[in-house]
């Protein structure tokens, strides 16, 4: 009888265990994804100052070279979206958004880039993307969709 005790004991301290490690797991790839939604934030606000005031983006005058005021706005509105839909990348890529969900904004970029500052935006390659991974996304979407309109047309 004791030694039945035991193994329940035993089998019940096992899966509180294990649940722990599970919960573990997801909170670091909450606070993971919670810290790069943060730095995504901030370079919200950079880029916004930048909207507003084009000649802010000439402090990094590479990444914008050749464009004007207007292209200059183009160029870091497109990069707030693109901002947008890489948080939701590292979501999907933590587990913490489903592959039908991450498959919708796919088919968003998709159709974003058909718009053309965001394709020069892209092709140029002058943009920053903190994640390389999604930045090697978005170009073969941008390179693909360029591929079908030069075939279609």
């Amino acid at each position: 009888m004791i030694e039945a005790l035991m193994l329940i004991q035993t089998i019940v301290f096992s899966l509180t265990l294990i649940i722990l490690i599970i919960q573990t797991r997801h909170l670091q790839r909450t606070i993971y994804s919670s810290n790069y939604g943060r730095m995504i934030e901030m370079l919200k606000e950079l880029r916004v100052l930048r909207i507003n005031d084009p000649s802010l983006a000439k402090v990094y005058a590479r990444e914008v070279e050749g464009l004007t005021d207007e292209q200059i706005r183009f160029h870091f509105f497109n990069l707030i979206v693109l901002s947008i839909l890489e948080m939701l990348y590292i979501d999907w890529s933590q587990g913490l958004i489903s592959k039908e969900t991450w498959e919708y904004w796919l088919d968003a970029i998709r159709k974003i880039s058909h718009e053309k500052s965001f394709r020069d935006m892209v092709l140029r390659k002058s943009y920053k993307i903190v994640n390389p991974d999604f930045s090697k996304i978005v170009e073969s979407i941008v390179c693909e969709e360029d591929s079908k309109a030069k075939q279609g047309a």
